[in-house]
């Protein structure tokens, strides 16, 4: 079953920060999540109900899936450091 991978004008702007490969890199992880929203290499968040992570190299792709509406919401794109504030 296929998702819909949703993100808002806020992670856009997170991205075209990014070097053109390391996006690039990215935006293929992101689009991957469609097919499989809970690869092998991704973390669920503790304490949060439908928060996981998949890490990038240096950068953390921070996201929600909501499995009745067959949506991934990307809420944050960024470096490891700053990623969880």
């Amino acid at each position: 079953m296929r998702y819909r991978v949703k993100f808002d004008a806020a992670v856009e702007h997170e991205l075209a920060k990014i070097d053109g490969k390391t996006a690039a890199r990215i935006l293929f992880v992101i689009e991957s999540l469609a097919e499989n929203p809970r690869p092998s290499r991704c973390l669920k968040l503790k304490g949060k109900s439908n928060l996981y992570r998949v890490r990038i190299g240096n950068f953390r792709v921070i996201y929600a899936i909501e499995d009745r509406l067959n949506l991934v919401a990307i809420l944050r794109v960024g470096d490891r450091k700053d990623a969880y504030r």
